[in-house]
């Protein structure tokens, strides 16, 4: 008997211990130039030197290192979650890294640096990196762009800015699972301007497998402060996997708060303003009916974001309160900085790292969906780019 009641113990602490695993998520960020993991509730840091950014591999067994002096990456290397097996992928000034699968990476770069240049500008190459063979496929796409996957990875959407005023801007979809994948214009537009020599790529956000949406600015709606005037205008696209672009709807939002649909695309929210106030709206997907409103103070608010398989969105209020509205629950507080500005968030199925920064450190931190406790991983004396997963 003693054994037997000895032997369910060990089974209930060992599902505990996995319940408790699965409450913390799995972190890496760049501490003076190492790289820093958090797997378990335990803190690893392995020797690199000089990274910027990391970036976790789809199942978290992996990551990618961006390398070089920031702001100026400089090269592109691989190592497992445990420290082990680092070794350089020839991919020079890398500027978006997006993990297909374990042994697939893409990567679009930057131009090489020149000298007196303050940013670095994109470069026309897509890169393939199958890191099993070490084969590395290229395209020059002619203009500079941005990529996104799709949540099933077997599919990019390749955003081109165009020039303002001069070239249309496009949307090409690609393919990942063909041999020799070719980019396939799905739409154009009136390049929009960004107010910089950047160009703006609109945001493209995917909402099932195999559909996204885009809201496309008039290509002026910079130099609006209101949405009284025809230049708010912002024309709704659904995008799909088989090559079709439509218009399904349009709105009046302002510019510097870039519309966002819910996870799944069932509903909208953006801001619309008037001389005497701004509104957050929260609308039926194509915006045709509002379903919640409220004042919006743009001194006080930050850009909005998606909750993870949710229709209700986020946003951090004067600096240190992280708050959730949807159009059934209405706006409350989820969580608090403690006084600490809310930095850079990045939100998962579970919940949402984020950094806190005050006037004497920076701490990494995390916070579930089912509760508001913000959990500390760690102060820091200088900013830690990082990555996560928490599914």
């Amino acid at each position: 008997m003693k054994k037997i009641f000895l032997f369910i113990m060990m089974v209930w602490f060992a599902s505990m211990s996995a319940f408790a695993d699965e409450t913390i998520p799995l972190v890496v960020w760049q501490d003076a130039g190492n790289l820093s993991v958090l797997q378990g509730g335990n803190i690893q840091t392995f020797p690199i030197g000089d990274l910027i950014f990391p970036y976790l591999s789809p199942n978290g067994d992996q990551v990618a290192l961006v390398r070089g002096q920031y702001p100026y990456p400089q090269s592109l290397s691989i190592i497992s979650i445990i420290g082990e097996n680092l070794r350089d992928v020839g991919v020079v000034y890398p500027r978006q890294v997006i993990w297909q699968s374990e042994t697939v990476l893409w990567v679009n770069g930057y131009l090489p640096p020149t000298e007196g240049m303050l940013e670095l500008s994109p470069s026309t190459m897509l890169y393939r990196v199958d890191l099993e063979t070490g084969d590395i496929t290229e395209w020059d796409m002619g203009e500079s762009f941005e990529i996104n996957i799709n949540p099933t990875r077997d599919w990019m959407v390749l955003t081109f800015a165009g020039i303002y005023g001069q070239v249309e801007g496009h949307i090409s979809l690609l393919s990942l699972t063909e041999d020799n994948p070719t980019p396939q214009n799905i739409m154009s537009f009136p390049a929009i301007s960004s107010g910089s020599h950047g160009g703006y790529y609109p945001s493209v956000q995917w909402v099932s497998d195999d559909r996204a949406y885009v809201a496309i600015p008039h290509p002026d709606a910079l130099y609006n402060t209101t949405t009284d005037t025809d230049t708010a205008r912002m024309s709704l696209f659904e995008l799909t996997t088989d090559g079709v672009s439509a218009v399904f709807g349009t709105i009046h939002a302002l510019f510097f708060y870039p519309p966002r649909w819910s996870s799944d695309g069932g509903v909208l929210a953006y801001i619309t303003a008037t001389p005497d106030e701004s509104r957050f709206v929260i609308a039926t997907y194509e915006g045709a009916e509002t379903l919640y409103s409220q004042t919006w103070d743009m001194t006080e608010n930050t850009l909005f974001f998606s909750v993870p398989n949710s229709d209700e969105f986020v946003y951090v209020q004067r600096n240190t309160a992280i708050m959730i509205v949807g159009a059934e629950m209405g706006l409350r507080q989820w969580a608090t900085g403690g006084g600490a500005f809310v930095a850079d968030m990045a939100l998962y199925a579970r919940g949402a790292v984020f950094t806190l920064l005050n006037d004497f450190s920076i701490a990494l931190v995390y916070v579930g969906w089912d509760d508001n406790e913000v959990h500390e991983i760690l102060k820091l004396s200088e900013y830690p780019f990082f990555d996560a997963k928490w599914d």
